[in-house]
């Protein structure tokens, strides 16, 4: 799979809805040919972003956008907070969305809370 535009959903703020955003990861990841494992790695460290979105939401969407690039998947997901700021860098779930992906990275822009991670295919070895 090569480069494709982005696949953008759009959640309402509760736990509930989370589920959404796993799935079209773990789609996007089996599109792209992801090891089992990293395909589970990226669908937790949505999980674990979406989460940290839905607690920091001031009741607007939760938008996840997916885009691939020649085996990479980057995602980025944003929520309106009136008052969220980014975890800090020692937090359990900002610990796990580190260790869950290649690339990951936490800011706000104005109202908005804006996590954007990131993971190139990894090969797998054949014994």
């Amino acid at each position: 799979m090569t480069s494709s535009g982005p696949v953008v959903l759009r959640i309402a703020p509760a736990g509930e809805n989370i589920v959404l955003a796993r799935t079209v990861a773990a789609s996007m990841c089996a599109q792209l040919d992801f090891p089992i494992d990293q395909l589970d790695d990226l669908r937790l460290a949505v999980d674990e972003a979406c989460a940290l979105l839905v607690q920091a939401s001031d009741g607007r969407d939760v938008e996840v956008s997916f885009h691939t690039d020649s085996g990479m998947l980057s995602i980025r997901a944003s929520a309106g907070t009136a008052t969220g700021q980014p975890p800090s860098p020692t937090s359990f779930s900002w610990l796990v969305i580190t260790e869950l992906c290649d690339q990951a990275v936490c800011r706000r822009v104005d109202d908005q809370l804006i996590i954007e991670l990131s993971s190139q295919r990894r090969s797998v070895e054949v014994p």
